[in-house]
């Protein structure tokens, strides 16, 4: 990140949570606070992490915490697709067939006026209106 973007991004959140840092980040994260070192940045175990948050109206201290390892998984994530699948799907011969019906249906005209053209559509060109106004002036009057 840019030391602007930093900058801007530290002025700006209040609460900040930090899991286990590199040494270099564990340096930056340091010179924003008295209270924690680089060393304890660095060191954190995994899954714990270090909370800036309010405790009070307008003060801030940082905590210790430890969040959990993911559970194992219980069910096979594709199942809940393949339900659905099962029970709402279609077979996409069938969805494209019925599509071309729709989007390709040619409209049957019951008074006898030709297709409309792609040139009746948009802006229609209008006169030169500077040869309309040379007819209108009166050259034998003065100009004020």
């Amino acid at each position: 990140m840019s030391p602007q973007l930093k900058a801007g991004i530290e002025s700006n959140v209040a609460n900040k949570i930090v899991f286990g840092l590199n040494l270099d980040e564990a340096r930056d994260m340091a010179k924003y606070t008295l209270e924690i070192n680089k060393e304890d940045f660095y060191s954190l175990p995994p899954f714990w992490a270090y909370i800036r948050t309010e405790i009070s109206p307008n003060t801030y201290r940082w905590l210790i915490g430890k969040t959990y390892p993911p559970k194992p998984k219980i069910r096979d994530s594709r199942t809940p697709y393949l339900n659905s699948l099962t029970k709402y799907g279609q077979d996409s011969s069938t969805l494209e067939a019925e599509f071309e019906s729709y989007a390709f249906v040619k409209p049957v005209s019951k008074d006898n006026n030709p297709p409309q053209q792609l040139t009746d559509f948009g802006r229609k060109k209008r006169s030169n209106r500077s040869s309309n106004r040379v007819d209108e002036e009166n050259p034998s009057a003065p100009d004020k």
